[in-house]
């Protein structure tokens, strides 16, 4: 599965918490959850976790594509740029957390889950 579309302003949420996302404005039609993939942007490919759905916690409505790289960019901010998104493996469903310390400990997670999948399939996942 994937999807690509121009980077948006979102609510911030995701860099409040510490994990910095970018938004993707897209049409895809794809089953709400959490995955690992593999993100290109400017013709560089970065591993990524990524959220599809509605976010409970916040009591948004509408659904959200969100990619937070595995990579640092130091700040760099990369409004209207086009990031093509394919999705590699899905890690979970989306849930409604009790408190921002659970959602915090969670997407941490589901950032070490996304380090062991690279990391256990270097061999089958390459880089173009």
């Amino acid at each position: 599965m994937n999807f690509s579309g121009p980077v948006i302003h979102g609510l911030k949420n995701g860099r409040k918490m510490g994990f910095p996302t970018a938004n993707i404005q897209t049409e895809a039609a794809i089953e709400a959850g959490v995955y690992v993939g593999k993100a290109t942007f400017q013709s560089h490919i970065y591993n990524c976790i990524v959220f599809v759905g509605k976010s409970e916690t916040f009591n948004i409505k509408k659904s959200t594509y969100e990619v937070h790289f595995l990579h640092d960019f130091n700040g760099l901010e990369f409004y209207n740029e086009i990031v093509e998104v394919d999705l590699l493996v899905k890690t979970r469903n989306n849930k409604k957390f009790d408190s921002l310390d659970d959602l915090k400990a969670t997407l941490e997670q589901d950032k070490q889950e996304a380090f062991t999948f690279f990391s256990q399939n270097s061999k089958t996942i390459q880089n173009e």
